[in-house]
């Protein structure tokens, strides 16, 4: 599967969990089957393992949901360890391209957008590159 001008980008916040489907770089949030994700708000402010272990999968299945429908490629925006613990019960790995940290729940879609695009195109220039490269070296892939 090659990237593409349209794509998945999955936001990972503490309180808010949102799915956009973009297109270059236009964002609309998807607002259907589980997202935006809601978390838990413990009296303690932060969520144990156990509970970002549940919040993860609840977030891995609404993303199934578009992904089965949908085979597109991921860019997963968040702090490293909202990533990392999304990335430990993510069914779809191989869908993602790319990720960006930080947790940018409170930036608009055109502001996301606009930072998310730089990394997706350099992965289809890299995709691009491979591609030319395999067709004047005769490599089948």
């Amino acid at each position: 599967m090659t990237p593409s001008t349209h794509y998945y980008v999955l936001s990972l916040g503490e309180r808010t969990i949102t799915l956009f489907e973009a297109f270059r770089d236009f964002l609309i949030e998807v607002e259907n089957q589980g997202f935006p994700v809601i978390s838990p708000s413990p009296a303690s402010g932060a969520l144990d393992d156990r509970q970002l272990g549940e919040l993860m999968r609840t977030v891995d299945k609404s993303l199934g949901y578009y992904y089965t429908l949908d085979p597109l490629r991921v860019v997963v925006v968040g702090e490293k360890y909202m990533q990392s613990a999304f990335h430990s019960v993510m069914t779809h790995r191989a869908a993602v391209i790319g990720r960006v940290e930080g947790d940018h729940t409170a930036t608009s879609p055109r502001d996301l957008g606009q930072i998310v695009w730089p990394e997706v195109r350099r992965v289809m220039s890299g995709v691009l590159d491979d591609a030319m490269g395999n067709l004047i070296c005769g490599d089948p892939g």
